[in-house]
């Protein structure tokens, strides 16, 4: 069943794993840890991502692109297996638009070494999701989204 409108438009990501490639504990952890952070972060209209691995923060994102965090955690951590935690714009005015992933946040994902994609629930918009979560679970990616 196809996750995208009828229009082909992106949707809004949904709670929960979306995809085969479950996260074990230490993502799930890195998860856990990251939530309280991103949270404060969002009461000053943070519109960003934080790059995590074993409980210490690789990257924070400010005006950068996803592109760009992600080359960065992945050049910072060398050996992988770290979680990219996504969040979408809270300012007067913002879209759910603003906070994007695709395919090609995933091909950077894997690229980088990254494991696991944890995206905010009702605010960071899904690209062609079908094949954004395909190439997760080809990529052994994990796929989430997150209620802040």
């Amino acid at each position: 069943m196809s996750h995208m409108t009828a229009s082909g438009s992106p949707e809004v990501a949904t709670e929960g794993v979306m995809t085969g490639s479950q996260p074990g504990k230490k993502i799930r952890a890195d998860i856990d840890f990251s939530v309280p952070i991103i949270r404060r972060l969002c009461e000053i209209n943070f519109g960003g991502a934080l790059a995590v691995k074993d409980h210490e923060l690789i990257a924070v994102q400010a005006i950068e692109d996803n592109e760009s965090i992600i080359r960065r955690a992945g050049e910072l951590c060398r050996c992988g297996r770290w979680t990219l935690i996504k969040t979408g714009e809270r300012s007067e005015g913002a879209r759910p638009a603003d906070a994007i992933v695709g395919p090609k946040t995933i091909q950077q994902l894997k690229n980088a070494g990254a494991s696991c994609l944890a995206v905010e629930a009702g605010r960071v918009m899904m690209s062609d999701r079908l094949r954004l979560l395909s190439a997760a679970d080809a990529a052994g990616i994990a796929v989430v989204g997150l209620t802040l």
